[in-house]
């Protein structure tokens, strides 16, 4: 962004306290500057940042409360300088609190803020989560577009007829050893409309390791997606994790 480098991540401190850290660098490897973000009761757990349209940042990841065992999803917003100007914890109101942010974007034109990652819904039900937010961080929507199973979301964009794409992982009811069996899974969607996707596209045959970690789209439109496939028992492969990469046209085919 602008010839600068910016990491967000967490660290140790001198308490033993997980605090998030956000850190600007030159091209050079030189650091600019370096910010702290803590809790007094919980541990800050930042795991993506993303420009905000005002020129500041939006933080997302999760705090981890050790005495109560919640994991509340977490919000910051920054200024240019990574200066915190307020923060959100993003939880079902019901236990089990757990929610995770693994990716954030805003929108250009509406200033909302879409959200995505994953939850527990009951028990062992690990769920999509995906929020679409106003530029505060006050909950519009939470649409769902995986099965009742459950399912995770790893990556978050938006494309240049700005609408939004995400890839994960979407679980299923079958079952191998007592191991979900799942697919990797992309939606396009609209802002204005969440609850309605443009398309939805489950790749590959069903498997036990199969997720969509990563999305870009090319100059044309089309998407690529890349993720790993669990090959055992499919393709009698040796190397039973393999890496992939899968081209989607504009339209989801």
């Amino acid at each position: 962004l602008n010839s600068f480098i910016y990491f967000i991540g967490a660290a140790r401190d001198s308490n033993n306290k997980q605090i998030g850290v956000f850190v600007k660098f030159n091209t050079n490897g030189d650091t600019l500057w370096q910010k702290i973000y803590r809790d007094t009761l919980e541990d800050i757990i930042p795991q993506m940042v993303t420009a905000s349209v005002d020129g500041g940042f939006l933080i997302t990841g999760f705090f981890q409360n050790w005495v109560n065992h919640t994991q509340p999803c977490l919000l910051i917003k920054t200024d240019i300088n990574g200066n915190e100007l307020w923060r959100k914890r993003l939880h079902k109101t019901t236990n089990p609190n757990v929610s995770d942010g693994k990716a954030i974007v805003q929108d250009s034109a509406s200033k909302k803020i879409v959200l995505t990652g994953y939850q527990y819904l009951n028990g062992n039900n690990i769920h999509e989560r995906i929020l679409i937010l106003d530029s505060l961080g006050n909950i519009l929507s939470n649409p769902y577009y995986a099965n009742s199973a459950g399912a995770v979301i790893r990556d978050l964009i938006q494309t240049k007829d700005k609408k939004f794409v995400l890839s994960g992982a979407t679980y299923d009811g079958q079952t191998i050893g007592g191991y979900n069996l799942h697919k990797a899974y992309v939606v396009k969607l609209d802002i204005d409309s969440p609850t309605n996707p443009i398309w939805k596209v489950e790749i590959d045959k069903l498997t036990l390791n199969n997720s969509a970690h990563c999305i870009r789209e090319l100059d044309n439109g089309d998407i690529l997606v890349a993720g790993d496939l669990d090959t055992a028992g499919i393709m009698n492969k040796v190397d039973h994790i393999l890496t992939r990469i899968i081209k989607i046209g504009s339209n989801g085919i």
